[in-house]
């Protein structure tokens, strides 16, 4: 059975699908439809559904329903029953719908253990999930299934291969493999308009020396992201300047660098909570529901040291699908005297190294 709806906003229709797709999940209005291997039969996967087919919320999305001929003596075709309902009630508002919040997709993941990042460009909603695509993922090619891996080991950078979507039915080869740029293999659906991403692991070898973990010399552009000004950093002061950590279980200050418990966050700055207004009263909560629930604080996962991720007025970086405070604060390096050449102390560095 099909329908169309009249809504007031056609450029709204992916944000609404991308709000539903959160919102079901998190309110327990969907179910997981296992998505199995062709290879092994096992459980690769899934599909979160509901009541109807998100996948129909798309203004690019065709619906067939050319009428079928009937050519056999004494049968003939009924009528579709086509009815319009509510004809006087005007165009569905959906205004209102935006994107999932970093805070909700947060909570995604911690019911399902997907990272989910969700961004609008021009009207287009981006979907990447990080943490579902794997080196072993059959993948189907022309009736021809493989591991992700066999099939990216015969590819290089920039290639791309078209294939059947690994998460969902499909028997459109909707979809497609690529090689990153950081040499990991990926696919995108365009059916359901999202990148599966693989998961990077970090492995530390305890036989490697501490030099084996020098970065390598980064290129122009890092350069350029890591030579920020003091002033494109500034301390909003207050509960603008905290985040919390989901490792550690914990708040950070991403430019002074404390960390507070939850229930020493409350004691410390309960003082400092204004009332506000919640349902229809007026209340003064926590000093930990404030930041979450009422200023929408940031969430990430922990904090790591990474210069060249530093984005100019950002403390925030996603790394391998996983969102990070930067330990490194820019506010904390010291100035660089402009005349320093006309001293004598770097030139015994120089030597040294030399």
């Amino acid at each position: 059975t099909h329908a169309w709806i009249r809504v007031s906003d056609p450029d709204k229709i992916s944000t609404l699908k991308a709000h539903i797709d959160t919102q079901m999940v998190l309110h327990g209005a969907s179910f997981r439809f296992p998505i199995k291997s062709k290879l092994t039969g096992e459980v690769i996967g899934g599909q979160d559904r509901s009541v109807f087919d998100l996948a129909v919320l798309d203004t690019g999305r065709l619906v067939f329903c050319a009428k079928p001929e009937v050519l056999i003596d004494g049968y003939a075709m009924a009528d579709a029953g086509i009815t319009i309902h509510n004809p006087a009630g005007g165009a569905l508002d959906i205004s209102w719908a935006e994107v999932p919040t970093q805070r909700d997709l947060e909570l995604l993941r911690t019911k399902t253990g997907l990272s989910k990042r969700v961004s609008v460009e021009s009207g287009n909603v981006s979907t990447i999930v990080t943490g579902e695509l794997t080196d072993d993922t059959p993948i189907e090619i022309k009736g021809s299934v493989r591991r992700l891996k066999d099939w990216a080991d015969e590819m290089q950078p920039g290639d791309k291969k078209r294939c059947e979507s690994p998460f969902r039915f499909s028997q459109s080869e909707a979809a497609f493999i690529k090689i990153g740029d950081n040499g990991l293999p990926f696919v995108h659906d365009i059916g359901n308009g999202t990148t599966y991403k693989m998961q990077r692991e970090l492995v530390l070898r305890d036989d490697l020396s501490d030099f084996d973990y020098i970065p390598e010399e980064p290129t122009a552009r890092e350069k350029e992201v890591v030579e920020v000004k003091h002033e494109d950093f500034k301390q909003e002061g207050g509960f603008a300047d905290w985040a919390f950590l989901t490792r550690r279980g914990a708040f950070y200050n991403i430019f002074t660098g404390e960390e507070c418990k939850t229930q020493a966050f409350n004691l410390a700055y309960g003082r400092d909570v204004p009332e506000v207004q919640d349902g229809d009263k007026i209340t003064r909560p926590s000093a930990s529901r404030y930041v979450m629930h009422f200023i929408d604080g940031r969430t990430a996962y922990d904090t790591l040291y990474m210069p060249s991720a530093l984005s100019v007025g950002s403390m925030f970086f996603e790394r391998d699908g996983v969102q990070y405070v930067n330990s490194y604060i820019p506010t904390w390096v010291p100035k660089v005297d402009p005349n320093w050449r006309d001293g004598s102390a770097w030139k015994v560095c120089d030597a040294h190294l030399k």
